[in-house]
């Protein structure tokens, strides 16, 4: 990802912080219309789930000019997601729904464009890639 593009990404996402509860029932919402088996890996309440979503995410997005510490809280969140026995192949109807979310979001914002779903996507297929490969 270049220098901007990461700027891009960070200052977007306080967006879809300050409207974390509506953006989480998006995400969730898409997810289980894609693949209603994924809610049965789900056993906390969905409100809980989201914060732990939003927290990831953001994580994930302070960390992505260090690619290195990033790899590592990957590698993390991977085994984390081993034991609550997700697989690589749930990680299409994650991208959708994570990018759904997104771009109903800034969409309100009149946010949503190329550069931003272009930079966005980078950041999934980085993280999601590094998952897939941890969990095979």
């Amino acid at each position: 990802m270049t220098t901007q593009e990461i700027k891009l990404v960070r200052n977007s996402w306080a967006n879809v912080l300050l409207n974390r509860e509506e953006a989480g029932n998006i995400f969730y919402k898409t997810l289980f219309g894609l693949s209603p088996e994924i809610r049965d890996l789900f056993k906390s309440d969905l409100k809980t789930q989201n914060q732990k979503l939003m927290s990831s995410i953001t994580l994930i997005v302070t960390k992505l000019n260090k690619l290195d510490n990033l790899q590592q809280e990957v590698h993390f969140l991977a085994k984390r997601h081993l034991n609550y026995q997700v697989k690589p192949a749930y990680f299409y109807a994650f991208g959708e729904a994570f990018i759904t979310m997104l771009a109903t979001t800034f969409k309100k914002f009149n946010e949503w464009t190329p550069a931003m779903e272009s930079a966005w996507m980078k950041v999934y297929q980085l993280i999601s890639q590094a998952m897939i490969e941890e969990l095979d």
